[in-house]
């Protein structure tokens, strides 16, 4: 109200005066979370910001004591710039201020800090190992999660069976195991992150193993000159639980041709010698013996001929098969395409491999009785093409002259032939 007076009169005038509104800064800031686990990353988002009625810029900054927080000066975004440890500190008090230059806001939060448990997680490979697996098999692994830290892994073995892998967790066999000492092992995995340890206790089961898998490697060819003690068959591999079979032939060496080292189980020939025409093979029963314990494998042990004559006729096929050509290089299979007969026959001439040809061969058919297997029968007779009662007694060497003779044909009638150097007849 506006008084004016005079004195005497007063008149009086009332005024409205209208106030214009100015912004004001106002500041707004939200926790992602109101907890968060020790164990986040750095740099994870932990408050996002927002302002109003700015007559500027905004500008903000963070005040945070413990030095846990980091802040993006034109955002307003917090991140966290340093690990929580929540046995160290449950929770974080920091405080945003906003600011456009002529204004500020500021406002205080807390993050509450949640514990998180370190654990570990371990398996065995197999609940049961059989004695006989090789040290260095993997008999556990391991696994660490929610560390605070280095992990780093710790057996306790009272048995002293096994090794672990202090950076892996890894646990392996360090020692054989042995089903009669000890059916089973119990050993504790202990993992620390530093700050927290923890610990798991697991139980072996020792799987017994009979004899078995007796298994045998040839070491020489037996034949028939094969020398008295020649070794012939080893043993590669047999399946035990660490004791040390004995070794003997059960069957098959009824001749008496085979001997065993009872120790290591190698075959080897006695003094009686092999002979192909006898048996062109042998099958020997190899057992290895420990405690009550037996395991047997068949050993075939093949003869090999040697040629033992004096003299003998080659019979042969004169069919090929399977020709191949590249180039001046040709390759051939002697014997008619699909036969199973050999490509030759070496024939045994009279009747004992001693036989001389000489003494044997008939000089008035030009003949010579062969046996085709051996015995005392003469079961085949060969004859020779030059017919002695003509011209034809000569000598078809390697570069002798030409000459002209009398051959038998199949049917018993004489033909007058010439052989030149190089060339090849043959007969049926």
């Amino acid at each position: 109200n506006l008084n004016a007076s005079d004195g005497s009169n007063v008149t009086t005038k009332t005024l409205t005066i209208n106030v214009g509104n100015v912004a004001e800064l106002s500041y707004s800031g939200t926790l992602a979370a109101s907890s968060q686990n020790e164990t986040i990353s750095t740099g994870s988002v932990i408050l996002s910001s927002s302002t109003s009625g700015a007559e500027g810029t905004v500008t903000y900054s963070i005040s945070d004591p413990d030095n846990k927080f980091a802040i993006n000066s034109s955002t307003g975004e917090v991140t966290l710039a340093n690990a929580l440890d929540h046995e160290t500190k449950t929770s974080h008090s920091f405080t945003v201020t906003a600011s456009d230059g002529s204004n500020s806001e500021s406002q205080t939060f807390t993050l509450q800090i949640n514990d998180v448990d370190f654990s570990l997680s371990a398996s065995l490979a197999s609940a049961s190992q059989q004695e006989t697996i090789s040290t260095g098999s993997i008999i556990l692994s391991s696994s660490a999660s929610e560390a605070e830290g280095t992990v780093t892994y710790s057996l306790t073995d009272a048995d002293n069976k096994f090794a672990i892998n202090s950076a892996t967790g890894e646990v392996t066999l360090a020692s054989a195991l042995d089903y009669e000492t000890k059916t089973s092992h119990t050993f504790t995995v202990t993992a620390t992150d530093g700050t927290t340890t923890t610990s798991e206790t697991f139980t072996l089961n020792i799987g017994d193993v009979d004899l078995g898998g007796l298994v045998t490697s040839q070491s020489t060819l037996a034949t028939e000159n094969t020398s008295s003690g020649t070794a012939l068959y080893a043993v590669s591999s047999i399946e035990n639980d660490g004791g040390s079979p004995t070794y003997s032939i059960t069957a098959g060496n009824d001749a008496g041709l085979f001997a065993v080292n009872s120790t290591t189980g190698a075959i080897s020939t006695t003094a009686t010698a092999l002979d192909f025409e006898t048996a062109k093979s042998h099958t020997l029963t190899l057992t290895a013996t420990v405690g009550s314990d037996t395991t047997s494998t068949n050993v075939e042990i093949p003869v090999y001929n040697v040629e033992e004559l004096n003299s003998a006729v080659l019979r042969y096929s004169a069919d090929f098969n399977s020709t191949s050509r590249t180039g001046f290089s040709a390759t051939a299979t002697r014997g008619p395409s699909g036969s199973s007969l050999p490509a030759y026959y070496l024939e045994q001439v009279g009747t004992t491999a001693s036989s001389v040809i000489t003494n044997v061969d008939n000089v008035n058919n030009n003949s010579v009785p062969v046996e085709i297997a051996g015995g005392s029968a003469l079961n085949w007779r060969y004859f020779f093409p030059i017919d002695t009662a003509g011209a034809g007694q000569y000598a078809f060497a390697p570069n002798s002259a030409s000459v002209d003779a009398k051959y038998k044909s199949l049917l018993g009638t004489n033909v007058t032939t010439t052989i030149s150097n190089s060339e090849v007849i043959t007969a049926g």
